[in-house]
């Protein structure tokens, strides 16, 4: 019986809600259902703090978009070699 009462309370990670958290009013707590909105940063959001502006994302668009640039330039890039192959 002692072992029972030691073990932590594990709660669901998938509660229903939206993740968003506000300094001044809280949480959101608005039931999601099928309008969840799952974020680059791993929280789902009603559609209401679904933009990443709304819930302060922690997520980094501008390397992610730099890197996507970066490679498509490479593949893109004219070279000798790819030019006498043809």
């Amino acid at each position: 019986m002692s072992e029972q009462q030691n073990k932590p309370t594990v709660v669901s990670a998938r509660s229903g809600r939206c993740d968003y958290i506000d300094a001044e009013t809280g949480q959101c707590k608005k039931k999601t259902g099928l309008t969840a909105n799952k974020c680059r940063c791993d929280k789902t959001f009603c559609p209401k703090h679904r933009l990443p502006e709304k819930h302060n994302c922690s997520y980094d668009f501008r390397s992610h978009h730099l890197a996507e640039m970066t490679t498509l330039v490479e593949d893109m890039k004219c070279v000798a070699s790819k030019l006498t192959e043809a």
